[in-house]
């Protein structure tokens, strides 16, 4: 009786360490399959992280030659026109604008380009043409180039600016409108383009700068910053 009693115990035992082994067998495979699994893990972030790179490599080459395109455009354009600023102080222009304001550097070439096209406008007056298109292109969300093209043809001949604005739903008053027409037919279009800017200004100034403090803003900004 003890003697099956022993035996009984001794195959116990010897079923318990079968079962250890195959048990450490499992923990091994187990831990093999993690440490694989990890691997190609990492493989993955590694893969996505370089394609993100080439990826970011590849746009930022984009933007440059956009950039090197609105340089040459302007290049050419200021050999017709006198504006009285150079290519290296619009440049200036264009990059201080896209550090403070939501549009890239090219996107304010382009609108310097699009004033360029249109007489009466240079100097200060250039400028502030610039800065006003860029505060309604934020407030409406209208493409700056378009915005700013509808600018200067106001301002390039201020006596039609009422009809000119009216499609971005800009409306100026009889008084305004007469003494635009007068200031205009007696030569004195400086002043004239002075009741548009105020207009304009009154509705307008300020839209970038608070466009700019949101957090869409500072995220288009920060975007805008990488692409440079």
């Amino acid at each position: 009786k003890y003697t099956l009693i022993l035996e009984g115990i001794d195959r116990m035992e010897s079923g318990m360490k079968s079962a250890k082994v195959h048990t450490d067998a499992l923990d091994h495979s187990f831990g093999h399959l993690q440490g694989m699994i990890r691997e190609i893990g990492i493989a993955i972030g590694l893969s996505f992280g370089i394609e993100k790179l080439v990826e970011f490599g590849k746009e930022s080459v984009k933007q440059f030659e956009k950039i090197e395109h609105a340089k040459t455009q302007l290049t050419n354009a200021l050999q017709n026109r006198d504006i009285e600023f150079s290519m290296e102080e619009l440049n200036s222009q264009a990059e201080e604008y896209s550090k403070k304001w939501i549009y890239s550097k090219e996107q304010i070439m382009s609108a310097q380009l699009e004033l360029m096209k249109f007489k009466n406008l240079h100097g200060k007056t250039f400028e502030n043409a610039e800065t006003l298109s860029i505060d309604i292109a934020s407030r409406t969300g209208r493409d700056l180039a378009e915005v700013t093209n509808s600018v200067g043809r106001a301002l390039g001949d201020p006596e039609h600016a009422a009809r000119l604005l009216r499609p971005m739903g800009i409306v100026f008053t009889d008084s305004q409108n007469k003494m635009i027409k007068q200031l205009t037919e007696t030569g004195k279009v400086a002043q004239a383009q002075d009741i548009v800017f105020r207009a304009l200004n009154d509705i307008f100034k300020g839209s970038a700068d608070a466009l700019a403090k949101t957090a869409e803003g500072m995220k288009k900004i920060a975007g805008e910053g990488w692409e440079k």
